[in-house]
């Protein structure tokens, strides 16, 4: 088909449309979603229905995810009846969050307009031990923990290994299916089968009794001597190659079994006793106190890492009970490993790293000239643990108009700015500036589309000619004119200039073939069309 004959069907179409009003705003059910309370691991959902223009793209942006997600799909935006969707609240600690919905539509011809929805929910524990932990993170989590598990029933040396040997860690006992009395020790994977007691695992099978933060450190003394949560199994000579050595990463080892290795100066449990002695530790740390300065920054590091990248087994949790059953008191970070997300410090004042993040609702604003000032959200979401400030508003060319903002983003929340342009203005592109507290300036650049639908001039008003367009417009106009603009076909501005009279002529050379529309304006009056130009 000829190109002239395409451009006149497109200037059918393009008729319609500019004269099509379009609705111009985002409507939901609420503003905020409460999720109360939910268990941490299960999930809750609520739904969330949002109405609006019925051309377009709606877009929804989640900055919390997975804590706050979507459903899969939604349903295209329809202007007469709602989209739904369900937001769901799945909390994986005992903890308060909020989190932001940025809800965006997009559509030719017209801004993107916002919706915010902000989202709160209290993820909460189904284990009274740990009530009290609720929301505690960092120093206030370990001074709350070491309350819970402080004062244990302390057996003694001589009790608390007999419970240790024959039924705590006997796999004849502890449900790991053994038929006869058996040990294994936790460094080699070596085992004493049959014994009768501790003494004759300790006489016959050369067994004895690891404390996995060295006694010597703190002198024998109780509790410390006698507390099953770090003793452990082992062979003799698996005991005393370990000594007092830190646990680490041994890259050239003096001496391995079983998966275990040693260096001179460092101890790697095998990878089956990795979880298990890294939790111990910490639990000895938070418990007790990190006795000489024994455990130094790098070696917490490495147990920290253990104790995530070895996550609890069936038999850690059931050891965990059977000490309960006998001292009164757990280990937390077998019963909540995620507790190893909220502490960074094991061995001095725990304080969170400042985590200063923010998201913005869109990096590009598109705006729309109106005959009246169009007020447009946009918005900074902090997905970090430390307040956004923002110190100053701005725009480079005073064209965007900053009508009001909020200063702070607090964790989980949005800084919200209302915007509107100065009509005043024949240039149709600015940059939002942004000062921040932390020294860094956001430019977010402006543009304005056209505003289609606002009152059609008598055709003998104003003529455009020739059509299509080659390399220059001849404009003739019955009122003076101030300025033009010429869009492409989504809307977004490719050339404006100053007008100063009734009959003018518009260079279009330097824009390629296509299909356009101008927009014309005088005092007290607009004019948009379709536009082509063909070569």
């Amino acid at each position: 088909m000829p190109y002239y004959k395409i451009a006149r069907s497109f200037l059918i179409v393009l008729s319609f449309l500019l004269w099509k009003p379009l609705a111009a705003q985002v409507s939901t059910n609420v503003q905020a979603l409460q999720f109360g309370d939910v268990q941490s691991g299960e999930s809750d959902s609520l739904w969330l229905i949002i109405s609006g223009p019925s051309e377009g793209k709606w877009e929804i942006e989640n900055f919390f995810g997975p804590v706050f997600s979507l459903s899969d799909s939604m349903a295209p935006a329809n202007g007469t009846a709602p989209d739904s969707i369900l937001v769901y609240f799945s909390p994986v600690q005992n903890l308060e969050y909020q989190g932001v919905l940025v809800i965006r539509h997009r559509a030719p011809f017209a801004s993107d307009v916002l919706a915010v929805i902000e989202l709160s929910g209290n993820g909460r524990l189904n284990d009274p031990y740990y009530a009290a932990t609720f929301n505690l993170s960092e120093e206030a989590l370990k001074v709350k923990l070491k309350d819970l598990i402080d004062g244990h029933v302390s057996l003694g040396y001589n009790s608390a290994r007999n419970e240790m040997f024959m039924k705590i860690d006997n796999k004849k006992v502890n449900g790991q299916g053994a038929s006869q009395n058996t040990l294994e020790g936790v460094y080699t994977g070596k085992q004493a089968v049959g014994y009768s007691s501790r003494s004759d695992a300790q006489n016959r099978f050369n067994f004895n009794t690891e404390h996995t933060y060295p006694q010597g450190q703190f002198n024998k003394a109780e509790p410390m001597r006698s507390d099953l949560h770090h003793l452990f199994p082992t062979k003799v000579y698996a005991n005393s190659e370990r000594g007092s050595k830190p646990f680490g990463v041994v890259k050239s080892p003096s001496w391995q079994e079983g998966g275990s290795k040693s260096s001179n100066s460092l101890f790697e449990p095998r990878d089956q006793q990795k979880g298990p002695t890294a939790r111990a530790m910490l639990y000895f740390l938070v418990r007790y106190k990190n006795y000489n300065g024994y455990v130094s920054n790098k070696d917490q590091k490495v147990l920290i890492d253990w104790a995530r990248n070895f996550p609890p087994t069936a038999a850690d949790k059931r050891r965990n009970n059977d000490i309960f059953k006998v001292q009164k008191n757990r280990n937390p970070f077998v019963d909540h490993p995620e507790f190893l997300d909220r502490i960074h410090n094991f061995i001095g004042l725990s304080v969170a790293p400042e985590n200063y993040s923010y998201g913005l609702s869109s990096g590009e604003l598109l705006l729309r000239v109106s005959a009246g000032s169009s007020q447009r959200l946009f918005a900074l979401v902090n997905n970090g643990n430390v307040p956004v400030q923002i110190s100053q508003v701005s725009s480079v060319a005073g064209r965007l108009q900053v009508d009001s903002f909020d200063a702070l983003a607090a964790p989980g929340e949005a800084a919200v700015f209302y915007l509107s342009w100065n009509l005043n203005s024949a240039v149709l592109t600015d940059t939002l500036l942004l000062d921040l507290d932390n020294g860094a300036m956001l430019e977010i650049p402006v543009s304005v589309v056209l505003e289609l639908g606002i009152g059609r001039p008598e055709s003998s008003d104003i003529s455009i000619y020739p059509v299509p367009a080659s390399d220059y417009l001849e404009v003739r106009s019955r009122k003076p004119l101030e300025r033009y603009l010429i869009a492409g076909a989504d809307g977004r501005p490719l050339s404006s200039g100053l007008l100063s009279g009734k009959n003018e002529r518009v260079s279009v050379k330097d824009l390629p073939q296509g299909f356009y529309v101008i927009r014309l304006s005088g005092k007290g009056f607009s004019f948009s069309r379709p536009l082509i130009i063909a070569r």
